[in-house]
């Protein structure tokens, strides 16, 4: 009867010790899917962010829906540039591509100096309205000076290379 109580101690043990490593196994794959679950997470976020204005994102994660507002005054500003459809038969797609990613990011960043909202890109065009989602009284003043450091900017692009890209705003 000892020897029979020793051997289900010893089982036990040992299916305790199986159970404890299936628990480490399970909790580091738990913790790995949490973690692509967060990268996915981020990911959307940053695309959500890239395609509404940040307000408005917040509300659609937070409400699941965004309500539509009016705005009485604001400015657009368009861009694109002229003749792209040539210069681009000219260039590899790596290089286009590259050379629109290098322009748009500082459109980017312009528009954050000026208070912009970037609307969306399409091919080589850039959209962006001032005055939204907050209301501003110098949205047409921002633009107009946002429009002015775009065209500063590929012209010095225009000095370093080239493409000669020329630019409608």
């Amino acid at each position: 009867v000892e020897l029979l109580c020793r051997v289900k101690q010893a089982i036990v043990v040992i299916q305790k010790k199986e159970v404890e490593k299936e628990v480490v196994i399970r909790t580091h794959e738990i913790i790995r899917q949490k973690q692509l679950i967060e990268e996915e997470k981020q990911k959307t976020d940053e695309l959500l962010l890239n395609i509404l204005p940040g307000e408005v994102a917040e509300e659609l994660k937070r409400e699941g829906k965004s309500k539509a507002q009016y705005f009485n005054e604001v400015s657009v500003l368009f861009t694109d540039f002229v003749n792209f459809t040539h210069i681009a038969e000219q260039l590899q797609p790596e290089e286009l591509i590259a050379e629109l990613n290098i322009c748009f990011t500082a459109f980017d960043n312009i528009m954050e100096q000026y208070g912009l909202e970037k609307i969306k890109t399409i091919g080589d065009a850039y959209l962006a309205v001032s005055g939204l989602p907050i209301q501003n009284p110098m949205h047409a003043h921002n633009a107009v000076n946002a429009a002015l450091d775009i065209v500063a900017f590929v012209n010095g692009r225009n000095a370093a290379n080239t493409l000669g890209f020329e630019i409608r705003v």
